[in-house]
């Protein structure tokens, strides 16, 4: 049976001749056989909010979406929108992590602030604030610009002992982002990378 021509596009086509159909909730990819196109289903979307600015990160968790617009942090959950507080920076790219309480630490690359769900606070930290991750029920985060990586608190993303850190060790370098994945911490440096676990240690839970 000969396949009718469908559209194959997801927005206005650039090229005159090409098909004025779009496709909508659905994308297309290449296919093999006789099938040359391959049209797949996909959630639909719709605008519930607005927010003019440069969007620097958004993450989802269960207790609701959280992401920063310029110097806003913002909270949507359960269909409404709440600015929580704004940070002392405007650009730049921002990470999250919630812990086990859901209380919820924002790093903008150069601080970190908390939100305890009443309000936005900016905890003392051993130095500057790269990236964060959490594991284990520890906040972990990255220190701008060298190889040392600290962890907070157990269950308390507001305490961060100046002793608490490690640094990598196979090929050591300034870590640039750290990332939890399959239980195992993940340093990514300039030029290498290393993959550590939680081993219970009662001095410093991580471990190469």
């Amino acid at each position: 049976m000969p396949e009718f021509p469908f559209a194959a596009q997801e927005g206005a086509a650039g090229v005159p001749q090409n098909s004025r159909e779009t496709l909508i909730n659905m994308f297309a990819e290449s296919g093999s056989g006789k099938a040359q196109i391959i049209r797949r289903q996909r959630p639909g979307v719709v605008r519930v909010q607005t927010i003019p600015g440069a969007k620097r990160g958004i993450i989802r968790f269960t207790h609701g979406h959280y992401f920063v617009v310029r110097e806003k942090l913002y909270r949507y959950a359960d269909g409404a929108l709440t600015m929580l507080g704004a940070l002392d920076t405007s650009t730049g790219q921002c990470t999250f992590i919630t812990d086990d309480n859901s209380k919820v630490a924002v790093s903008d690359g150069v601080k970190l602030y908390h939100w305890d769900g009443a309000a936005l606070t900016e905890p003392v930290t051993p130095g500057e604030v790269g990236t964060l991750a959490f594991q284990g029920g520890f906040g972990i985060y990255s220190e701008t610009g060298t190889g040392r990586l600290y962890v907070s608190g157990l269950n308390d993303l507001t305490t961060w002992d100046a002793l608490d850190f490690a640094t990598a060790e196979g090929n050591p370098d300034a870590t640039v982002r750290v990332l939890v994945d399959h239980n195992e911490l993940w340093f990514f440096g300039e030029r290498s990378t290393e993959v550590w676990r939680n081993s219970g240690n009662a001095d410093f839970p991580f471990q190469p």
